[in-house]
């Protein structure tokens, strides 16, 4: 038995979408060899094994990182017959191709800090925006703040607040984002002049942070606010790590030139980083830069240690998915991946709308479609940023990060954990800080209540109550339950009985995250079993509904 630990807390509605691809979740054997420099070396591990490759002279592309900018500009003086792929105007780095003679040569050069593979990324692929609260920011009756900065809300403008999404493209020509919102472009991929979108990924993106309207519930959560396209994956949803650097690097030089004050990115390369791959440190220099990095967590949930690049980096405001009242309750999405990073930090930061996220669907004119994915989660913080620089543009980066923070409705563990970050994003809560200080206003929203325990043995269980007091908005009871440090040989599973004591959904099945809910139509208690058919250890729980008190009944049984 352990102490019982209780929270509520009574959230603010926010509103929004968030679309993402999937990616499925690797080993942690391999996340940690992809990402992790030995102790002493220069070379990331996942280029080891071209190291030891029989053709000594096959070329193998790399990201070199050096120790400033400076010496990323020399070294073709210095080793004339290397082979760059790129060079950047304002990261210390380089893109090249090389043998194995030429890592050694590197590897002694006192300017180079580290060498890695050049690696694939791929895109981490309705109500929310009332639930999670940038709904309430937009009304004219409430803070009448959409992201439009430059005094006329029919055009858009480098003195907007402006998003640079880097993604495969944004479509222009779609009602929701026409108009002129695409105010600046850069083409990594094909080098075309003008903005378009040839995969759908980047166009859904978007809209969730800054989708103009074309009807008033496919509003994206900034609909005032102006974009900035930055195509670096191409039409299947993929790129390299030095096509994206590059990205990056175009988006800190041209930061005045379009006025870019937020950059997401819903893309990854899976597995698990210590954020001191080359891809996490560039977005380290987009926060320095004055530019607030807003990328999504990726999808290799449930599992633990599945929080990869460029999600790790350190200034990141790295964001899972939640789903809202409208898509089955407050829950953590079963994809979200969960922290910690490969050297031990919390992440994400913070989470927001990510099930079936309705958003501009490319190349249709008017047409929308559903997503979900921690893709869809960050776009939709990404336009809440945006939202609070509306409100207040002298704000730093550590303020809105801190702002976030302090708004957000913390879910799960008590804190900051590996799962949520702090919690729920509470967009209403967070600009009214922004602008004024102070919270003043609040929506109402289903209570959010955390328990915990442990089941010391197998074939035993522990039963819970929910008292539910009032049936509102089709709000249904949903309740999450969490296996840290989980295991095969582990299985708890799920269950949930009405007033009756009739059995009304459960979940089963050997995984470290089981969801439910249930729409009840009666009052009354309800009571939820968690029985523990192999293994033993620590569990956690969520609810959300509106519920009254909620407490541990019958332990160890």
């Amino acid at each position: 038995m352990r102490r019982l630990y209780l929270s509520s807390c009574i959230a603010i509605l926010l509103v929004f979408s968030s679309l993402a691809m999937f990616q499925p979740a690797n080993s942690l054997a391999t996340n940690q060899l992809q990402w992790i420099k030995q102790d002493g070396s220069k070379v990331f591990s996942n280029l080891m094994p071209y190291m030891h490759a029989k053709e000594n002279d096959k070329k193998v592309p790399v990201i070199i990182t050096l120790s400033d900018r400076k010496e990323a500009l020399t070294l073709q003086k210095n080793m004339p017959k290397l082979t760059i792929k790129k060079s950047y105007r304002t990261l210390p780095m380089v893109a090249a191709y090389v043998n194995i003679s030429e890592i050694e040569a590197l590897v002694n050069m006192k300017q180079v800090k580290q060498i890695e593979y050049d690696r694939t990324v791929k895109a981490h692929m309705y109500k929310s925006t009332i639930w999670f609260g940038s709904h309430e920011v937009n009304k004219e009756n409430k803070l009448n703040i959409d992201g439009d900065m430059d005094g006329d809300s029919t055009s858009y403008s480098k003195e907007d607040a402006t998003i640079a999404i880097v993604d495969t493209g944004i479509d222009p020509n779609h009602v929701n984002l026409d108009g002129g919102k695409v105010v600046g472009w850069y083409d990594g991929i094909n080098g075309r002049s003008q903005p378009y979108d040839d995969q759908g990924h980047g166009t859904h993106v978007a809209g969730i942070a800054a989708g103009q309207g074309s009807r008033e519930q496919y509003k994206g959560a900034a609909p005032g606010a102006s974009l900035v396209g930055v195509k670096v994956l191409n039409s299947i949803g993929s790129g390299t790590f030095s096509g994206v650097l590059a990205g990056i690097d175009w988006v800190i030089a041209n930061k005045e030139v379009y006025g870019i004050d937020v950059l997401n990115m819903s893309l990854g390369a899976g597995g698990s980083s210590d954020g001191n791959d080359a891809l996490s440190q560039a977005v380290n220099q987009v926060a320095a830069a004055g530019i607030v990095p807003v990328v999504s967590a990726g999808n290799g949930g449930p599992n633990e240690r599945t929080i990869s690049t460029p999600a790790a980096a350190q200034d990141a405001i790295t964001v899972g998915a939640l789903a809202d009242p409208s898509r089955g309750g407050f829950a953590l999405a079963s994809f979200s991946s969960r922290g910690p990073t490969a050297d031990g930090r919390v992440k994400p930061d913070i989470s927001g709308p990510g099930v079936n996220i309705i958003a501009p669907r490319a190349n249709s004119g008017d047409q929308y479609i559903a997503y979900s994915g921690t893709s869809m989660a960050s776009p939709y913080v990404a336009g809440s940023v945006a939202l609070m620089i509306a409100a207040n543009p002298n704000l730093t980066f550590s303020e809105i990060k801190s702002i976030l923070v302090e708004t957000a409705h913390d879910i799960g563990p008590r804190g900051v954990d590996y799962y949520y970050g702090i919690g729920k994003i509470n967009t209403y809560g967070a600009v009214q800080i922004a602008k004024n200080g102070q919270i003043t206003e609040g929506l109402f929203t289903p209570n959010l209540k955390y328990g915990e325990e442990d089941l010391p043995s197998s074939n035993i269980s522990d039963t819970w109550q929910i008292d539910t007091q009032k049936l509102e908005n089709g709000v249904p009871i949903s309740v999450s339950l969490t296996i840290p440090n989980w295991s095969f040989a582990k299985d708890f599973d799920l269950y949930l009985y009405d007033a009756d004591n009739k059995l009304v959904s459960s979940s089963t099945g050997n995984s470290p995250f089981k969801h439910i809910y249930y729409q009840p139509t009666t009052k009354g208690i309800y009571t939820i079993q968690i029985k523990a058919t192999s293994g033993t250890g620590d569990y956690f729980i969520d609810v959300s509904a509106y519920t009254a008190p909620f407490r541990l009944i019958a332990d160890d049984q």
